[in-house]
This record gives structure tokens, C-alpha cells and sequence, in this order.
């Protein structure tokens, strides 16, 4: 079993693995960085590291079901990246049979989201982070 952090973009559940999260922050507002895409919210310092933050829900092209009090963001921990959330769910342990590939069918790019893990009546997508952030500077 794996566990796994549920976060929601736009209201809709995704999972990313606990081995992935080095820290949950409040979101802080990112300095811009010229000829980026829209999805790249700027540059932030967390303790005296430079840190880039990623919009995935905008990446995804997701409108926020309403605007969130305040966003959250997850530092990775083998990255210096940030990710925006609008909140976290709760924990999910993930067995190898409670995980399947990605057909395309959830609308969620299966290059990012490869697998997705079975929770009660629904399919909850695993955030790939290294397909995230090679398609990140592939596209910067």
C-alpha cells in the first residue's frame, strides 16, 4: 500500500504520493518571469530557495468552481517546484490492485495522470510529477 495526498483542482479530487510532498504551505503570490506560459505563476523564495509555482488546475485548463479563501501550495520534495491546490481531502491508501492506467477517458492528460487509483464509486488520478514537469519545460 501507498500512501497518497487527495487535493482538489476546480472541485475535482486528485492524488499525488506522500514521497512526492516535502512540505503543504499557504499559496504566496509568485514574482512573473517574462515569456512563460499562463500556467506558471512566477518565482517564490521558501527559505532562502527559489522555488517555481505551477497552476496545474490552469494548466489543465479547469475554472475553480469558486474562487478558494486561499489557495494552497505543495513544495515538492526532490524539486524546487510549488504546486497550487484549493484544498486538501484527506489520505489515500493505494494497493497495486486498486490502481489502473489511464485511458483518456477522465479527460485528464494520461501523460501526467498515467494511472488512476480506484476510491469507492470513483477514479481519483495520480499526479505523475517528473511527466509534469518535463511537460512543464517542454512548454516553457
Amino acid at each position: 500500500m501507498t500512501p497518497y495526498l487527495l487535493f482538489k483542482l476546480a472541485g475535482k479530487p486528485f492524488a499525488i504520493s506522500f514521497q512526492e510532498v516535502e512540505e503543504i504551505q499557504n499559496a504566496k503570490k509568485g514574482t512573473p518571469m517574462p515569456f512563460s506560459q499562463p500556467w506558471h505563476e512566477g518565482m517564490i523564495t521558501v527559505r532562502g530557495s527559489l522555488h517555481t509555482v505551477l497552476n496545474v488546475r490552469r494548466m489543465l485548463d479547469l475554472s475553480p468552481l469558486e474562487q478558494p479563501e486561499q489557495d494552497k501550495m505543495i513544495l515538492l520534495s526532490r524539486h524546487k517546484v510549488a504546486i497550487l491546490a484549493e484544498e486538501f481531502a484527506d489520505t489515500l491508501m493505494v494497493g497495486e490492485a486498486d490502481i489502473q492506467e489511464n485511458d483518456g477517458a477522465q479527460k485528464f492528460d494520461p501523460m501526467v495522470f498515467p494511472t488512476l487509483a480506484a476510491s469507492g464509486e470513483s477514479m481519483i488520478p495520480l499526479l505523475d510529477v517528473d511527466a509534469l514537469l518535463a511537460l512543464s519545460k517542454a512548454e516553457a
